[in-house]
């Protein structure tokens, strides 16, 4: 019997590629609920009909992420590499952005739940503490489980083992991965506002409808070009993204150091019942500001530590990885951190 230097996880990461299938599907039922509300809204005529639009979006955001869900579930299963890194890379976003949400949501919830208490004499404590919970194990707990499944050593050599045959993850340094999906994430955060009226935060001002579609279109593009050019470690990848990240962020900060949330949700064209619940929730500005500034800081410090993997030193004279293969520097511990 050949011995192994690891530990071979093949029903541990198939066991979680099911797990990943059962929940594309369970988002794809949400498309049909979405499609079967908006009709249902419609034909009642209430004044909680939301647009054609924004269903639209909404079916959009879960019809990807079934997608996203069965592809990569399917690709563990199988004990692809490329299923093991890009979930790998989800998680850390998952968990940078859940640390951030779950220490800014208190200033975002607690006013609702002022609000909700006077408008219906409850206490909501219960509420308020069971909404905690949830997010913590929704932002903080699952994105812990995914890196602990797909980020551990013996999870990279299963999969080595499984999936020989070269791909173009295997080109791509895992802590660079990250901003290869960062790009990409962008792309379909800024097509899923075109519902939405395709509003767009510019440098204090909201574009709407053309003028917004134009300019989700622009950058949309521009991001899916950065994106391709982080994939082949070339430096003018890791500047257009720095540059587009660095843009957008200091742009929403001025538009929402300027304008209100419920400005946003105007222009995106939400019932009034639903804008009557944000008026008396009364998100100022002050807490928008500070976590974009924070992601905006932790999305820069991201990005300096990963810049060295985008030099000709990194490389071999050729301008070629080693082999057509990143020799993983974070697996093997070849690395200078």
């Amino acid at each position: 019997m050949e011995n192994k230097d690891y530990k071979d996880l093949s029903v541990l990461l198939k066991i979680s590629g099911v797990i990943g299938i059962i929940s594309g599907a369970l988002f794809a039922l949400m498309i049909p609920l979405m499609i079967a509300g908006m009709i249902l809204m419609k034909s009642l005529g209430t004044a909680q009909a939301m647009s054609s639009g924004i269903y639209i979006s909404a079916s959009f955001v879960y019809a990807i992420m079934a997608a996203v869900s069965i592809v990569l579930g399917i690709g563990s299963f199988r004990l692809k590499k490329l299923a093991r890194a890009v979930a790998e890379a989800l998680g850390w976003i998952m968990l940078v952005g859940g640390i951030v949400a779950m220490i800014t949501m208190p200033f975002f919830m607690g006013n609702m739940y002022s609000y909700l208490e006077e408008q219906t004499g409850m206490s909501m404590g219960f509420m308020e503490v069971f909404a905690y919970v949830t997010m913590f194990f929704i932002y903080i707990v699952g994105p812990g489980v995914i890196l602990l499944v797909y980020g551990n050593r013996n999870a990279i050599r299963t999969c080595e083992e499984a999936d020989p045959e070269h791909s173009w993850a295997d080109n791509v340094p895992r802590k660079v991965m990250p901003l290869v999906m960062i790009c990409f994430m962008a792309v379909f955060g800024l097509l899923t506002v075109i519902g939405y009226n395709a509003v767009f935060p510019l440098f204090g001002a909201i574009l709407t409808g053309l003028p917004g579609f134009t300019a989700i279109v622009v950058v949309s593009a521009a991001f899916v070009f950065a994106g391709l050019k982080v994939m082949k470690l070339d430096i003018a990848g890791w500047w257009l993204s720095l540059g587009l990240i660095f843009v957008l962020q200091i742009s929403n900060m001025i538009t929402f150091s300027q304008k209100g949330l419920i400005d946003l949700y105007e222009k995106m064209n939400f019932p009034e019942a639903q804008l009557e619940l944000i008026r008396g929730m009364d998100i100022g500005a002050g807490p928008i500001v500070i976590m974009l500034g924070v992601m905006l800081v932790l999305t820069i410090a991201y990005m300096l530590w990963i810049r060295r993997y985008f030099t000709p030193e990194y490389k071999n004279p050729e301008g070629i990885l080693p082999n057509g293969i990143e020799p993983d520097p974070d697996l093997y511990q070849k690395d200078e951190d």
